[in-house]
């Protein structure tokens, strides 16, 4: 699939699996999926609004991965994109994604950690929203939560950790039961 006169790099998923197939990568910054074009094969890259909608057909993706992109949104936007990815997955699909979890509490006001504690988003809204220093800490109450809302099973959570020093977000593996 790849080789040293090609200057693209081999993605990670793409080299692990066969030709059957097909991926996807989405992003809102212009820059970002530019870059991905010019530097990553067998990922096809698609622009996004900050707001949704994908341009993806109902029920066609059977696996989202999405690496602290909820970490940078508002509550109103947590809602309608949490929408928006169920309404692209399969019943059954799998949705792997990151949050601020306790781990992170350290950052936040005692207000704040109160809040974060009832199960309310927490959000450090000092630049525009999807900038990286537009902040939402995700109590374990607040997104499972949200993903029941969703019809969103949790089948796997893990709590971040510190680790090099360094607070990790938690992961949530996430299946679709339209049942």
């Amino acid at each position: 699939m790849w080789n040293r006169k090609n200057s693209k790099t081999p993605s990670f998923l793409p080299s692990l699996l066969n030709d059957s197939n097909t991926f996807y990568g989405t992003d809102y910054n212009d820059k970002y999926i530019k870059w991905c074009r010019e530097n990553l094969e067998g990922i096809h890259f698609k622009n996004n609004q900050l707001n949704p909608s994908l341009d993806f057909k109902d029920s066609s993706l059977d696996v989202i991965y999405g690496i602290s992109i909820f970490t940078h949104l508002s509550e109103n936007l947590h809602y309608s994109w949490m929408k928006e990815l169920t309404r692209v997955l399969k019943n059954k699909g799998i949705i792997f994604l990151t949050t601020h979890g306790e781990v992170h509490k350290f950052k936040l006001l005692d207000s704040e950690q109160k809040k974060y504690d009832l199960g309310e988003l927490v959000v450090h809204s000092y630049k525009k929203e999807g900038n990286r220093l537009f902040a939402s800490y995700q109590s374990p109450l607040f997104f499972e939560k949200l993903c029941t809302e969703n019809n969103l099973t949790v089948l796997k959570h893990v709590p971040g950790t510190f680790q090099n020093g360094k607070a990790q977000q938690d992961i949530w593996i996430l299946q679709l039961t339209n049942d």
